[in-house]
Protein backbone atom coordinates (compact mmCIF):
# COMPACT_ATOMS: atom_id res chain seq x y z
CA UNK A 1 0.00 0.00 0.00
CA UNK A 2 1.39 3.41 -0.91
CA UNK A 3 2.22 5.94 1.79
CA UNK A 4 -0.47 8.32 0.47
CA UNK A 5 -3.14 5.62 0.72
CA UNK A 6 -2.01 4.75 4.24
CA UNK A 7 -2.23 8.42 5.21
CA UNK A 8 -5.78 8.65 3.78
CA UNK A 9 -6.86 5.54 5.70
CA UNK A 10 -5.37 7.00 8.86
CA UNK A 11 -7.27 10.27 8.37
CA UNK A 12 -10.54 8.45 7.80
CA UNK A 13 -10.33 6.56 11.09
CA UNK A 14 -9.80 9.79 13.01
CA UNK A 15 -13.23 11.17 11.90
CA UNK A 16 -11.78 14.69 11.79
CA UNK A 17 -10.59 16.41 8.66
CA UNK A 18 -8.65 19.61 8.08
CA UNK A 19 -9.44 21.99 5.24
CA UNK A 20 -7.78 25.39 4.93
CA UNK A 21 -6.61 25.10 8.52
CA UNK A 22 -10.14 24.49 9.86
CA UNK A 23 -11.16 21.25 11.50
CA UNK A 24 -14.21 19.53 10.03
CA UNK A 25 -16.08 16.60 11.52
CA UNK A 26 -17.06 13.51 9.57
CA UNK A 27 -20.66 13.08 8.38
CA UNK A 28 -21.16 10.37 11.01
CA UNK A 29 -20.12 12.72 13.81
CA UNK A 30 -22.25 15.56 12.43
CA UNK A 31 -25.34 13.37 12.18
CA UNK A 32 -24.94 12.15 15.76
CA UNK A 33 -24.90 15.78 16.90
CA UNK A 34 -28.03 16.61 14.88
CA UNK A 35 -30.13 13.73 16.25
CA UNK A 36 -30.63 13.24 19.98
CA UNK A 37 -32.61 10.44 21.67
CA UNK A 38 -34.17 10.50 25.14
CA UNK A 39 -36.00 7.43 26.41
CA UNK A 40 -39.14 8.40 28.35
CA UNK A 41 -38.94 6.43 31.57
CA UNK A 42 -41.56 3.72 32.24
CA UNK A 43 -42.86 3.89 28.66
CA UNK A 44 -41.94 2.28 25.32
CA UNK A 45 -41.44 5.77 23.84
CA UNK A 46 -38.32 7.70 22.89
CA UNK A 47 -38.28 11.47 22.39
CA UNK A 48 -36.29 12.15 19.23
CA UNK A 49 -34.83 15.60 18.55
CA UNK A 50 -33.77 16.14 14.93
CA UNK A 51 -32.16 19.54 14.49
CA UNK A 52 -34.52 21.04 17.08
CA UNK A 53 -37.66 19.37 15.69
CA UNK A 54 -39.12 16.72 17.98
CA UNK A 55 -41.19 13.56 17.62
CA UNK A 56 -42.00 10.35 19.48
CA UNK A 57 -40.74 6.95 18.37
CA UNK A 58 -40.92 3.34 19.41
CA UNK A 59 -37.64 1.72 18.41
CA UNK A 60 -36.98 3.02 14.91
CA UNK A 61 -40.68 3.65 14.15
CA UNK A 62 -42.13 7.17 14.33
CA UNK A 63 -45.49 7.39 16.17
CA UNK A 64 -46.04 11.18 16.12
CA UNK A 65 -45.56 14.04 13.71
CA UNK A 66 -42.11 15.62 13.43
CA UNK A 67 -42.10 19.19 14.67
CA UNK A 68 -44.43 19.00 17.68
CA UNK A 69 -43.46 20.78 20.88
CA UNK A 70 -41.71 18.65 23.51
CA UNK A 71 -44.22 19.67 26.18
CA UNK A 72 -47.13 18.52 23.96
CA UNK A 73 -45.41 15.20 23.20
CA UNK A 74 -44.75 14.51 26.88
CA UNK A 75 -48.36 15.42 27.66
CA UNK A 76 -49.55 12.86 25.09
CA UNK A 77 -47.46 10.18 26.79
CA UNK A 78 -48.52 11.20 30.31
CA UNK A 79 -52.24 11.38 29.48
CA UNK A 80 -52.11 8.24 27.34
CA UNK A 81 -53.41 10.05 24.26
CA UNK A 82 -55.63 7.73 22.15
CA UNK A 83 -53.95 8.76 18.90
CA UNK A 84 -50.62 7.75 20.36
CA UNK A 85 -52.04 4.47 21.68
CA UNK A 86 -53.47 3.70 18.24
CA UNK A 87 -50.13 4.44 16.54
CA UNK A 88 -48.41 2.19 19.09
CA UNK A 89 -50.80 -0.72 18.50
CA UNK A 90 -50.60 -0.30 14.72
CA UNK A 91 -46.79 -0.37 14.83
CA UNK A 92 -46.79 -3.54 16.96
CA UNK A 93 -49.17 -5.24 14.49
CA UNK A 94 -47.03 -4.15 11.51
CA UNK A 95 -43.87 -5.48 13.13
CA UNK A 96 -45.55 -8.78 14.00
CA UNK A 97 -46.92 -9.24 10.45
CA UNK A 98 -43.53 -8.44 8.97
CA UNK A 99 -41.85 -10.92 11.30
CA UNK A 100 -44.35 -13.74 10.81
CA UNK A 101 -45.28 -13.58 7.14
CA UNK A 102 -43.06 -10.95 5.57
CA UNK A 103 -45.77 -8.37 4.89
CA UNK A 104 -44.38 -4.84 4.83
CA UNK A 105 -46.30 -1.59 5.00
CA UNK A 106 -47.46 -0.49 1.53
CA UNK A 107 -45.72 2.91 1.50
CA UNK A 108 -42.33 1.33 2.32
CA UNK A 109 -42.42 -0.63 -0.94
CA UNK A 110 -42.60 2.51 -3.12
Amino acid sequence: MSKQLQDLNKLDTQNTYTTNGEEMKSDKEKSSELVKYEHIENTPFTLVNIEGRKMLAIGNARVSELGEEEEELRKKVDTKDWGLIGAFVLKIVELELEKRIGIKKFDEEN
